[in-house]
């Protein structure tokens, strides 16, 4: 399986989602039964440079979904709805 995962992650890498905000349970309850295979998920109310995900993110007082790849935000989307269509690629 560990090589499996490396081979994967060296071909399409691991995309990385940000939930920042207020709001984060509400945008977790309805993420949480979806199926994120080859991502991380970072959950934090506000932006903190300790976390490497949050550097540079402003949520500007909304509860955002940041689609990351290697630390750089590619698209935000703030419905769950939206969120859905993105991680289908």
């Amino acid at each position: 399986m560990g090589s499996c995962f490396s081979l994967t992650e060296f071909i399409y890498g691991i995309d990385e989602i940000v939930i920042l905000g207020k709001r984060i349970k509400e945008k977790l309850a309805g993420t949480v039964n979806l199926y994120l295979s080859f991502k991380i998920l970072m959950v934090a109310e506000t932006s903190d440079a300790c976390f490497p995900l949050n550097i540079d993110k402003n949520s500007n007082g909304k509860t955002l979904i940041f689609s990351c790849e290697s630390y750089v935000y590619h698209k935000i989307v703030e419905p769950v709805v939206e969120f859905k269509v993105l991680i289908i690629k």
